[in-house]
């Protein structure tokens, strides 16, 4: 019996670490929450008694049997607060089983209505859905008939069991809540229920007690807010939110609010510019992980380019080590590395601006054995073309190592090219939050996630701007269930709120698409983001973009869309002056090719919608671009 206890709790404890690998970053939290819940039970009967038989020997009943029962009920969960949730359990509670001594078999109808009052503690573990659960069974017996019988033949009519006892029982689980909708939450549970009563107190059944263990599902349904606090409103001190809008930018550059995020399987071709700088912090010659991650610091294993995540942002924190992998396989290549300062906050420290410089080059030494000799340094105040030094986006964009090649490999686009990648439409969210206080707002959250898996995470203080999200390639799962987002707010009066909301999805797979006779298409997309600061002239590396990759795919029926944006850096008229100045001489390039007219559709966006991180300097270069997206119907 003991061996079967332990083995019990082993399977509780790897039930409750399994999923482990994936930590979540966020409190999970709920509603007050009730419900149905559904349980089989493995019950385990562990008898120790002699039971008289009229005209023969008592029966020592000794082996441990099993059987196999159902509990249902109903379930209610309180919150206190982000670890501590009260839990209420009412059930109909089937212990059966049956005893067998040698040719002797005892036949048991047992069962209970029981309440159990628990508490379950979540946010324990990176899982935050994951808890563990404690409470006591207390059941009263409601069948409690047996029988025995000996080679078929009946010993003991049916009869109930006298003196049956009230059940008493500590239970000890492990369970998982998901959140299926903003109210509804589906949680599998394992428990083991160990008695501290036995079945009876008749002297005929005594040492006879039945542990259980349970595996169970509960479906509940929120009525309530999810709990943030217990600061009282009132007049004078209040905390509320809002979701103003959600929305998009259609191709007018005009907002239309989003009904739903159509999730479409197509093949699809991307090229992801690679910006040649690294950016430094003020007066320092080392990066930091918001500017350049260091791949053997933060990975264990080799780099390798094919298996850089779909995303701009992240495959400029690279650098480096995608330079350091193409010059190992161009064994004959060289570059140059140019390390500059900003010319104000660090004054014109060519000393520093080298230290950036040679700080490039050893980590291309050390970690990919280059040859020092094929790798030139140089120094320089400010940039040849610097970015603005009149405005803080611009002087930080300065402190920077600049890298040049005679190779265009070396400082060669990436290109993702996959015959089967989830693209959303649109490709970008905005989110306007409101929010309504007393006093000044602490911290507030804006968290986005599809099935629990978080998308998107901003963050800030005092009043919310519109938050921009961008859809990545294959960022949302290829199934229709919804985007949830979270919208959460902390006063300094102590006051906590969240407003929830979701966001649903069409999926359409390839083979919808067979069977329901749509038009499938090839989609590919450029990016040309060697713009020069408040420039809208094509530089060489781009034409070569423009002749090598975007012309040849585009065919006699595409459609040829011409995207022109900018950082945030200025005016924001003058920007959508330069953007579509940027877009023009792009359309130009391509009439001159061949392309028709009627082909193309210009669509000047300025800095409207902001592609690219602009908190950061990578992602106010990358926002410098024209994208092109050519659409080929297959």
């Amino acid at each position: 019996m003991i061996r079967t206890k332990f083995s019990a709790l082993a399977i509780l404890l790897l039930f409750a670490f399994l999923n482990l690998s994936e930590a979540e970053e966020s409190n999970f939290r709920q509603p007050i929450n009730i419900g149905p819940s559904l349980n089989l039970n493995y019950n385990m009967h562990s008898p120790s008694f002699s039971y008289p038989i009229v005209g023969g020997s008592p029966i020592l009943f000794d082996e441990n049997a099993n059987g196999i029962g159902a509990s249902v009920g109903l379930i209610g969960n309180f919150p206190i607060n982000d670890i501590i949730t009260i839990s209420g359990r009412l059930a109909y509670n089937m212990l059966n089983g049956a005893l067998e001594k040698e040719s002797y078999k005892l036949s048991t109808s047992l069962s209970s209505f029981e309440i159990t009052p628990a508490v379950q503690l979540y946010n324990l573990f990176p899982i935050r859905p994951l808890y563990l659960m404690g409470g006591l069974e207390l059941g009263i017996p409601f069948s409690k008939s047996f029988d025995i019988e000996s080679d078929g033949s009946e010993l003991v009519a049916e009869s109930d069991i006298p003196d049956a006892s009230f059940r008493a029982a500590l239970g000890l689980g492990v369970g998982y809540t998901f959140k299926l909708s903003e109210k509804v939450y589906l949680s599998p549970e394992l428990s083991l229920r160990i008695p501290l009563t036995s079945v009876s107190s008749n002297d005929n059944f005594k040492s006879w007690d039945i542990p259980q263990l349970r595996l169970g599902v509960n479906l509940t349904f929120g009525i309530g807010e999810e709990k943030e606090g217990s600061i009282v409103e009132d007049e004078k001190t209040f905390l509320n939110l809002g979701m103003n809008a959600v929305r998009y930018y259609d191709d007018n550059g005009n907002t239309q609010p989003i009904k739903k995020i159509k999730v479409e399987e197509v093949k699809y071709l991307e090229q992801f510019p690679l910006v040649p700088y690294i950016f430094f912090p003020e007066n320092q010659a080392t990066t930091t992980s918001k500017t350049q991650v260091i791949y053997d610091q933060a990975t264990p294993g080799e780099f390798e380019i094919q298996n850089l995540e779909a995303s701009a942002m992240k495959i400029n924190l690279a650098t480096l080590d995608i330079i350091g992998t193409r010059m190992k396989e161009q064994e004959n290549s060289q570059i140059t590395i140019t390390g500059t300062n900003d010319g104000k906050k660090e004054g014109s420290n060519k000393s520093l601006s080298l230290e950036r410089a040679e700080y490039a080059k050893n980590y291309l030494v050390r970690k990919y054995n280059i040859s020092a000799n094929r790798i030139q340094i140089k120094e320089l105040g400010l940039p040849s073309k610097p970015s603005s030094v009149k405005v803080d986006d611009g002087i930080e964009e300065n402190r920077r190592v600049e890298f040049s090649s005679t190779n265009p490999e070396i400082l060669a686009p990436i290109i993702i090219d996959s015959e089967s990648q989830t693209i959303a439409e649109p490709n970008l969210a905005e989110f306007d939050p409101i929010i309504e206080s007393s006093g000044a707002v602490s911290l507030w959250t804006l968290e986005i996630s599809q099935a629990g898996k978080e998308l998107q995470k901003f963050e800030g203080s005092g009043e919310p701007v519109p938050l921009q999200w961008s859809i990545y390639p294959n960022l949302l799962q290829s199934n229709e269930l919804p985007v949830e987002y979270r919208f959460y707010a902390e006063a300094e009066s102590g006051l906590k709120k969240s407003f929830t909301g979701t966001i649903p999805i069409e999926f359409i797979s390839k083979s919808k698409k067979k069977t329901e006779q749509m038009q499938d298409k090839i989609i590919s997309k450029f990016s040309l983001v060697l713009f020069d600061f408040d420039k809208a002239e094509i530089s060489k590396p781009d034409l070569e973009i423009l002749n090598k990759y975007v012309m040849p795919e585009i065919k006699f029926n595409s459609t040829v869309k011409i995207f022109g944006y900018t950082d945030r850096i200025g005016d924001k008229n003058y920007n959508k002056s330069l953007a579509e100045r940027r877009a023009k001489e792009v359309k130009k390039f391509l009439l001159s090719k061949g392309v028709k007219d009627n082909q193309t559709e210009l669509i000047p966006i300025g800095e409207d919608i902001l592609i690219f991180d602009n908190n950061s300097p990578i992602g106010r270069h990358l926002s410098r671009t024209v994208q092109v997206l050519i659409i080929t119907p297959m």
